[in-house]
């Protein structure tokens, strides 16, 4: 399935899309859920963004493991949003930052080390 129309606008501010309403009251459980979330915007849940299915799930719209990506793994911590245990939560939203920071610093490498092949294989076409 295609990319949701949200992935360019978060692919490009990291943010998510604008104009999107969310209840004063679930503001903050919909921005807990939304940091769990992939942030791909695939689509494949059937709302344009992660942003809009974090809104769906905070207003008990959809399921805690309604995201087709992550939905089994971070169920079990959407359910404590929903339930009001944001220790284990911000916990879980730390480790889950490091390792956003580490597949950072992977894919760095890994376009580097691509960039590196890339000259070598130069080398040898000239040779």
């Amino acid at each position: 399935m295609g990319r949701g129309r949200g992935w360019c606008w978060n692919y490009f501010t990291g943010y998510p899309q604008p104009k999107l309403e969310v209840r004063p009251e679930l503001e903050e459980k919909v921005q807990k859920i939304y940091e769990l979330l992939p942030k791909l915007d695939c689509g494949a849940c059937g709302y344009s963004g992660c942003y809009e299915m974090a809104i769906a799930i905070a207003e008990g719209r959809e399921r805690p493991d309604a995201c087709r990506v992550a939905g089994k793994k971070i169920a079990p911590l959407i359910e404590d949003i929903l339930r009001g245990s944001p220790r284990r939560i911000e916990e879980e939203v730390d480790r889950i930052k490091v390792l956003e920071r580490k597949i950072d610093s992977l894919e760095r490498e890994i376009k580097e080390l691509k960039r590196l092949i890339e000259d070598l294989r130069d080398r040898v076409v000239k040779s």
